[in-house]
């Protein structure tokens, strides 16, 4: 039985207006979008921003991430931090940060014990998306996990972690799913933003 995609989005957009015009909100959340990530090798850095560049995406901000042997480079319209709109953050293994070893294997297109998680993608899959981003209320991101795992979602990691630019993150893995029920097919993060500004004041008295 070949499905009707139109009448079924035409329900949902009833449905929304329906809720919209009695103020209804039955969901606890609402998550504006961050950033999406993409997975870049340390060869790929320049034609990435040289691309971006054509669309007026400007390297706003960059952070050596050493707990997870990575560098992020967030990208935003004109290169200024606090642009609106999401922004776009490119994700490298920091190979100065790898084993001589490590770092020779990865350079060869191989895995190797030890080597980060962002060179261990970049071994399997190919350069590109790799991330959505959703801002979670400041202070709140240890709850809305808690609130992800009571739903069942699968969260990666025992806790939340520091992250890229004075952040709290935690990650949950791709839901891949079935051709009838399809889950998210990128790893999803969520992001608290409250430590962002104490950062940035300490990363400018270092530039």
């Amino acid at each position: 039985m070949m499905l009707d995609v139109g009448e079924m989005l035409l329900a949902a957009e009833r449905e929304a207006q329906a809720l919209r015009r009695a103020g209804e909100r039955p969901w606890q959340y609402e998550l504006p979008v961050d950033h999406l990530g993409f997975a870049v090798p340390p060869a790929g850095l320049v034609p990435a921003l040289n691309a971006w560049r054509i669309l007026g995406y400007l390297v706003a901000e960059r952070d050596l991430v050493t707990g997870q042997k990575a560098w992020a480079t967030m990208l935003r319209l004109g290169g200024h931090p606090d642009s609106p709109g999401p922004g776009l953050e490119l994700v490298m293994p920091a190979l100065e940060l790898e084993s001589p070893e490590a770092a020779a294997a990865f350079e060869a297109g191989e895995s190797a014990p030890g080597l980060s998680a962002i060179a261990q993608y970049l071994v399997r899959y190919r350069p590109g998306m790799h991330h959505l981003a959703f801002a979670v209320e400041a202070g709140t991101l240890c709850d809305f996990r808690a609130h992800l795992i009571e739903a069942g979602v699968e969260v990666i990691g025992d806790d939340v972690r520091p992250g890229a630019f004075g952040t709290t993150v935690f990650f949950t893995k791709p839901d891949r799913g079935s051709r009838e029920q399809p889950g998210p097919s990128v790893l999803i993060e969520y992001v608290d933003t409250a430590g962002v500004e104490a950062w940035r004041q300490q990363h400018a008295a270092l530039v």
